[in-house]
């Protein structure tokens, strides 16, 4: 559906470097990385608004490398929504399909469609500045939508309105990328939408793309400590590896999965690859340390236990585990968990 291959773009102090990438019909890839590393630029650049120095942009099997914006078809919903304060919300909706110049009863039953279908309706005849902040979001997305979009491009669609009306908002995005099959490409920051939203996650660094692919492989098996870190993962640690079997850290080592050269390291263990005992209990993981609880953090559905063994490690357990155990901050525990489990980079 698209394919962008080796796009790049220098401007005064960053540029864009290399950015290959494809996806299909129906696809929702979210693009994720911190502020600064060129996840609108990726997108004004797709959408036509501003021009690659080089590389070249595949639509549906077509070169747009050097089309128009008005010539490709696609979408662009800002975050600040760009509405035209002169015109009503009616007007806004219309104003592609106008330039597009289609008849006037097509204009008016997209407009009728996408007002209905986001509830909005009953805001036709009113202009921006008497709109709420969600009111603003969803007629800008109305007025992408109403163009009939071969891909809709969002950049950073809910950072400006608060949590509760974010999580309404992400729903009804997620019901029309499923009612209507959309193909949508959507930068952000927080992890928590591209959990929700994406089947696709592409992270993006000081203009590279250094990780993509499904969101559950992304996740599972991140690329480097940048994507590791980025996405919350806990338990990153810098040390040595020993012995060829062991990595070394604060005077803690801790048995690896294969054989490798001695050389500085980063390893990652995740928090829900830990087991937590009241005992050494003989199991089949290799590494069996004992430590003090150090803090206990009650999350959505589950606890983080931080363990101090010489390195603090953040362990996640059920409630029943919770109450099993009977942690309490400061108690004597043992922690043990596999060589396979430690990820090294």
């Amino acid at each position: 559906m698209l394919v962008t291959k080796n796009i790049n773009k220098k401007l005064t102090r960053f540029q864009l470097n290399n950015i290959s990438f494809h996806v299909e019909k129906g696809d929702y890839l979210v693009v994720l990385g911190p502020s600064g590393a060129g996840k609108t630029v990726l997108l004004e650049i797709l959408a036509g608004v501003q021009k690659q120095q080089s590389g070249s942009i595949l639509l549906n099997g077509t070169d747009v490398s050097e089309s128009a914006p008005e010539m490709r078809n696609i979408g662009l919903l800002y975050q600040h929504y760009m509405l035209f304060p002169h015109m009503t919300v009616r007007k806004n909706i219309s104003f592609s399909l106008q330039v597009k110049r289609k008849k006037k009863e097509i204009i008016a039953q997209q407009v009728s469609h996408y007002a209905g279908l986001l509830q909005i309706d009953h805001l036709l005849d009113r202009y921006p500045d008497n709109l709420s902040g969600g009111e603003k979001q969803r007629v800008a997305l109305a007025r992408a939508l109403a163009m009939n979009p071969q891909l809709l491009l969002l950049d950073e669609p809910f950072a400006s309105v608060d949590s509760n009306l974010k999580r309404r908002l992400i729903e009804v995005l997620k019901n029309l990328h499923k009612q209507f099959n959309l193909t949508v490409i959507h930068v952000t920051h927080d992890i928590n939408e591209a959990l929700y939203l994406a089947n696709k996650i592409a992270i993006i660094q000081d203009g590279a793309i250094v990780q993509f692919g499904p969101k559950d492989s992304v996740f599972k098996n991140p690329a480097n400590t940048f994507v590791a870190d980025f996405l919350g993962y806990k338990n990153i640690f810098k040390g040595v590896i020993v012995d060829r079997e062991y990595f070394s850290t604060n005077d803690i080592r801790i048995h690896l999965d294969a054989v490798y050269e001695d050389r500085e390291s980063v390893i990652l263990i995740p928090p829900e690859s830990i087991i937590l005992s009241p005992r050494n209990t003989a199991t089949s993981a290799r590494n069996s340390f004992e430590g003090n609880v150090a803090d206990i953090i009650h999350k959505n559905g589950f606890y983080e236990i931080i363990i101090e063994i010489g390195i603090r490690l953040s362990v996640y357990i059920t409630h029943d585990s919770f109450n099993s155990l009977m942690i309490e901050n400061g108690m004597r525990i043992h922690v043990l968990f596999k060589a396979t489990a430690v990820k090294i980079y």
